[in-house]
């Protein structure tokens, strides 16, 4: 911003000052212009109101005198000898001197090889008359132009190089401020903010300081607020048994405690998207449904000879809570259950059936009736827990199960 405000400064100053100098170059040059022709108008008068023979002679080495006949034929010259005899009759100012409406022309030389301002005068001699035509080199006007350029260029140069640690001083006054709110909006960023004290002279900034030294300590207050708040739930999630992880729309880890980063084996994911968690294909699409359809669900995952319970959750504004619940001690109780009754029925089973059929012999082979009658009960009582012990190996083959297939009864 300081470069743009200096170059900004230099520019305009340049541009103001190239205007001021051409358009006083061309008055100048102008004011010589006619400068010129009335020095040219009053010297042909002056020559003219004294003619004589030797009218060329001791005339100023920057002024030009030519005396032309009637019939146009130059006789005299003031400074080229090779201007004698050549005929001048159709030149513009001879012309005008000839209809007694002298006026100054200005054209190239063919003689001296420069721009001349020429001016002629008719004047009667005896019963006849001659031109005295006298000229000034315009280069005279043109040197003091080109010496004028010369010397506004250093001008130019000295001003532009003036403003420049000129602009260079004012932008640092103007935007030393703007550093101290700068420096203070990265202090309160790294939390070391100290309020700057308004020293500008100008009210109008020391104003907008007061007002920046509020809004910052706010924001610093807010952010440090932020700041524990967020260390709070941190606490709050890291020492949950649980694995917690949080995603935005996208599917990206906004937000992932320890327990699930050990579950997943992986560090420093947050940011990135959930698909980095694992490769089970289940899990991703349980949580891709969840993301883009907003349906919650629980499944299973199994990961290192661990399980866990997932509980996906759609939140309304677009997210997604993942719950891990560690069920490996539920699922080794189950199978442990499944196994003792498996082994028990099946350990049970065949000395009750022994038991069976002894007492089927001995209710054949007896013929006392209260013998009978307690063989009977005893067959009734094994039948009875066979067929329990039958169902509890149905039942344990059935947990054992990890899919069931329904069928419609």
């Amino acid at each position: 911003m300081k470069n743009k405000l200096v170059l900004f400064n230099v520019i305009i100053l340049a541009v103001a000052i190239l205007a001021i100098f051409f358009s006083g170059l061309s008055v100048a040059r102008d004011e010589r212009f006619d400068e010129a022709k009335k020095e040219i108008v009053d010297v042909a008068n002056i020559y003219a109101a004294n003619y004589d023979e030797n009218i060329t002679e001791n005339v100023p080495s920057h002024i030009r005198l030519t005396i032309i006949d009637a019939t146009g034929i130059a006789i005299k010259d003031s400074q080229s000898a090779d201007a004698i005899g050549v005929q001048h009759l159709d030149r513009e100012e001879i012309q005008n001197a000839l209809k007694g409406t002298p006026k100054v022309v200005t054209r190239y030389s063919d003689t001296l090889k420069k721009d001349m301002a020429y001016y002629a005068l008719k004047v009667n001699v005896g019963d006849s008359y001659v031109f005295v035509r006298a000229a000034i080199a315009v280069e005279s006007v043109q040197g003091y132009v080109q010496k004028s350029i010369v010397v506004m260029v250093c001008v130019l140069i000295a001003v532009l190089v003036l403003s420049y640690f000129a602009s260079v001083a004012v932008s640092n006054g103007i935007l030393k401020p703007l550093k101290d709110v700068k420096n203070n909006l990265e202090a309160v960023k790294n939390d070391s903010y100290v309020p700057s004290i308004p020293s500008s002279s100008d009210k109008e900034i020391n104003a907008i300081l007061v007002e920046i030294n509020d809004i910052s300590e706010k924001l610093r207050d807010s952010m440090r607020r932020e700041s524990d708040d967020k260390q709070k739930l941190d606490y709050i999630l890291d020492n949950i048994s649980d694995g917690i992880v949080v995603l935005n729309k996208g599917g990206d880890i906004v937000s992932i405690n320890k327990n699930a980063c050990a579950v997943f084996e992986l560090k420093d994911v947050v940011g990135k998207n959930c698909t980095i968690l694992t490769a089970d294909k289940g899990f991703s699409a349980h949580v891709a449904d969840c993301l883009e359809n907003g349906t919650s669900c629980d499944f299973e995952y199994a990961s290192d000879g661990k399980f866990y319970m997932v509980s996906a959750r759609s939140l309304e504004n677009g997210m997604a809570v993942l719950v891990l619940s560690d069920i490996t001690a539920i699922k080794i109780g189950e199978k442990t259950r499944s196994e003792f009754f498996a082994n028990a029925s099946h350990e049970l089973k065949t000395p009750l059936t022994a038991i069976k059929g002894f007492n089927d012999i001995i209710g054949l082979q007896t013929k006392e009736s209260e013998t009978k009658s307690l063989s009977e009960k005893i067959d009734k009582e094994v039948t009875r827990i066979i067929a329990l012990l039958k169902d509890m190996l149905d039942l344990s083959e059935l947990e054992s199960q990890k899919d069931v297939n329904p069928e419609d009864v």
